[in-house]
């Protein structure tokens, strides 16, 4: 196992952090509720009985807040923030 160090620099090297205020957690739940709705009105039955987790709409609000892409692997996320206008890697 690395140092939490190495650690540290490895992610810093690639990934942004964003600080969020209590006011941006309000918006966060927006962007929540928000892509409940784009889910429910899916076609794919994958997708159209799931709500957004509010770690997804923390990323999704973060990418749209410092305007970067998202990179994910996961489906929910993905439809949601492509949904929004959001460019997804992956």
């Amino acid at each position: 196992m690395k140092s939490p160090d190495e650690i540290v620099a490895f992610f810093s090297a690639f990934f942004t952090v964003v600080d969020l205020s209590l006011r941006d957690y309000v918006e966060v739940a927006v962007v929540k509720a928000e892509g409940g709705e784009i889910l429910s009105s899916s076609d794919d039955p994958r997708l159209s009985s799931r709500k957004p987790s509010l770690v997804d709409a923390s990323v999704i609000y973060a990418a749209k807040k410092i305007d970067a892409p998202v990179i994910t692997g996961d489906l929910d996320l993905s439809y949601v923030a492509r949904a929004m206008g959001i460019e997804v890697t992956w």
